[in-house]
């Protein structure tokens, strides 16, 4: 592969021309690519949400209230079947299809990619698409459960949960595990918005370095991560792919 100065700008045709020589490439999404396309959950860093909406992304808030919760996680499971359509995600199922990406990591709950069980998708935020009861032991589909207004579990009549992280929740260990075993795979990973603050995921471009893999960051803002990055595309998170796919 082309060596590249350590931090150093490239452009769309540089970045094409590392994809297309790397033997396993592997995305990181963060949490600032979905807010691209529109899809914006609420985290403490979005201080006026987060007042507002913030309790429900906890399970302690969650627990205090799960009806008026499943109104608010009804408008999230909305927006995310919005994305299925979406030309960026498009693009990026495309270049998996084609053999030019080999693992995806994200970190939004809108569940897109997973809809293909083909494809190698870390949902290490979960999947607002998937619910479970509070004790784990039945899963169901969000969209039953918004429809029937299904909000406990009709074998043990415990709450029923979306399926994803809450903020006082754990990440899960297995996605965890399968995240730094595929970017330690890697000949190549881009890591397109990912939040510089958000704990744990802001560790993954550090995963990266450890393993001395190409590391790629694409963002328009400049960030801790840009000094342990290989190289840099001062773009939008979102605004690259369907651009990429073209050029491959």
């Amino acid at each position: 592969m082309k060596r590249v100065l350590k931090g150093s700008k490239i452009d769309i045709n540089g970045l094409a021309e590392l994809i297309d020589k790397s033997g396993y490439t592997v995305i990181v999404l963060g949490d600032k690519f979905a807010e691209d396309l529109g899809y914006t959950v609420p985290s403490p860093y979005h201080t006026g949400l987060w007042r507002k909406l913030g309790k429900y992304l906890t399970l302690k808030g969650f627990t205090a209230d799960p009806e008026g919760a499943w109104g608010f996680y009804k408008g999230l499971y909305e927006k995310a079947i919005e994305l299925d359509n979406n030309n960026t995600y498009k693009s990026i199922i495309e270049m998996i299809k084609r053999g030019l990406v080999q693992a995806v990591i994200t970190t939004s709950i809108d569940g897109v990619l997973s809809r293909f069980k083909s494809l190698n998708i870390i949902e290490l935020s979960g999947n607002i698409r998937r619910a479970k009861c509070m004790k784990g032991n039945h899963f169901f589909d969000t969209e039953k459960v918004i429809k029937e207004k299904m909000y406990r579990c009709p074998d043990d009549g415990d709450p029923i949960r979306p399926d994803i992280v809450f903020y006082d929740e754990e990440v899960s260990e297995r996605e965890w595990i399968r995240a730094v075993v595929e970017i330690s795979a890697a000949e190549l990973v881009i890591v397109a918005g990912l939040d510089p603050v958000l704990a744990p995921y802001n560790m993954l471009p550090l995963v990266a370095s450890i393993f001395k893999r190409k590391l790629v960051v694409v963002d328009t803002s400049t960030w801790g991560v840009t000094e342990i990055a290989d190289a840099v595309l001062p773009r939008s998170p979102s605004s690259i792919w369907r651009e990429l796919l073209k050029i491959l």
